[in-house]
């Protein structure tokens, strides 16, 4: 039992080596070792979605959005919701701005209210650090935001929210205010 550790500790520490030097398919074959040790699929994929993400970003989409998937599936929105946290960032760094409109409105089918919120915040917020020019599209996700956390009551995520707000910009943070103020 402890030599079966230890050969694990290994073959991670490997794993890790390959990265760090750009052996993409090394990593992966390591990986697919490693996995016949895990019994949870979403995990398995999540975790290969992150290997591909460090050589190509464009190709971990698919495996992030099945690993989020299968956490869906499963019960588990919370991981989901931080994968699709994941992806909305990827896209914002990409500038692909169709595509996270795409996800966020698809999720919006699929994710409870609640959970859609947290990604649509989490878009906003990351859409004003990195400057997003469109501010049509911060200030939809920013009122659908808000609306849900009003409506069912979410005090602490309205308060956070807003709190986060006036942290990234006094102008948003305003917006928000007379937002919340007029329509609730």
């Amino acid at each position: 039992m402890k030599q079966c550790v230890g050969e694990k500790s290994v073959a991670w520490f490997r794993l890790a080596e390959c990265i760090n030097r750009g052996e993409k398919e090394r990593a992966l074959n390591l990986y697919r070792l490693l996995t016949h040790s895990f019994h949870d699929p979403a995990f398995i994929k999540k975790l290969e979605a992150d290997i591909i993400a460090t050589f190509d970003k464009e190709l971990a989409v698919k495996e992030y959005m099945h690993a989020a998937h299968v956490y869906c599936k499963r019960g588990d929105a919370k991981e989901a919701v931080l994968i699709y946290q994941l992806l909305v960032d990827l896209f914002l760094q990409t500038h692909k701005i169709t595509k996270v409109t795409e996800l966020l409105d698809q999720l919006h089918e699929q994710l409870d209210v609640a959970d859609y919120a947290a990604v649509t915040q989490f878009f906003v917020y990351k859409a004003l650090e990195y400057n997003l020019s469109d501010q049509e599209l911060i200030t939809k996700y920013l009122h659908q935001t808000l609306t849900i956390y009003t409506k069912l009551h979410l005090d602490r995520q309205l308060q956070q929210c807003m709190a986060r707000l006036q942290l990234l910009s006094q102008e948003w943070s305003m917006h928000a205010v007379r937002y919340v103020s007029m329509n609730h």
